[in-house]
């Protein structure tokens, strides 16, 4: 089982890109550790789409404001959380 740091750049796709940067950076990401397989590939496709949705949150509540480092701080804790599951 491996530790997945593709986690970091699916949750980063969408403050940078919206939507359709997620969507396309998680579906590049997921089927890339899928081709992989293994017996960490189940955990590794939840732990891509967790990060995209984070990172897809973050952008929806701060679209049009420049987040302050409390908050930039916050996504990367959340980002974590996704690693420690």
């Amino acid at each position: 089982v491996q530790l997945d740091s593709r986690t970091v750049m699916a949750a980063l796709a969408a403050p940078f890109g919206g939507l359709p940067a997620a969507v396309i950076a998680s579906t590049m990401m997921g089927a890339f550790r899928a081709s992989q397989g293994g017996a960490g590939m189940l955990p590794g496709l939840v732990a891509i789409v967790m990060a995209s949705t984070i990172g897809y949150a973050f952008y929806r509540i701060w679209r049009g404001r420049t987040p302050n480092a409390e908050q930039l701080l916050t996504l990367s804790l959340a980002i974590c959380s996704v690693l420690a599951c």
